[in-house]
């Protein structure tokens, strides 16, 4: 019997653990474009063409309204987009200890500040960082 335990899912940009994620979906990681785009032709041949954004990722992590690591990633956007030379290019790193999918990025940022939404009850704040060319492995548990 496999088992999947979401406290085991850690995730780190620039080295820095991030906590306070939200429940229910709180990482979603998208490659931008498929890696081949197929062109057939009306004879049947066909050619498959490497697609560069395929290397470009979307990571989009939910925290909770209270988790002090929404001000880690204020900090660090803030950063890029304040310095020049790509201070704010980190590591990102993503790993499920309870099975074995892991990603990794040797270069991502924060692409922007989350919407700020506030109610009477509590809002995720759903961060999204681009990462490139990263090792990815989807594993199970």
């Amino acid at each position: 019997m496999a088992n999947y335990d979401p406290s085991q899912v850690t995730a780190s940009l620039g080295g820095v653990p991030i906590i306070g994620f939200a429940d229910d979906t709180f990482l979603v990681l998208e490659q931008s474009e498929v890696a081949y785009e197929v062109v057939m032709g009306v004879d049947g041949q066909y050619v498959r063409i490497k697609k560069p954004g395929s290397l470009i990722w979307t990571c989009t992590m939910t925290l909770m309204q209270s988790s002090p690591h929404n001000a880690v990633l204020s900090a660090l956007h803030q950063l890029d987009t304040r310095t020049l030379n790509g201070a704010g290019i980190v590591p990102f790193v993503m790993a499920d200890a309870s099975g074995t999918t892991v990603f990794s990025s040797a270069e991502s940022w924060v692409q922007g500040f989350p919407s700020q939404t506030f109610g009477s009850s509590h809002n995720g704040k759903p961060w999204v960082v681009t990462a490139i060319k990263p090792d990815v492995v989807v594993g199970g548990n």
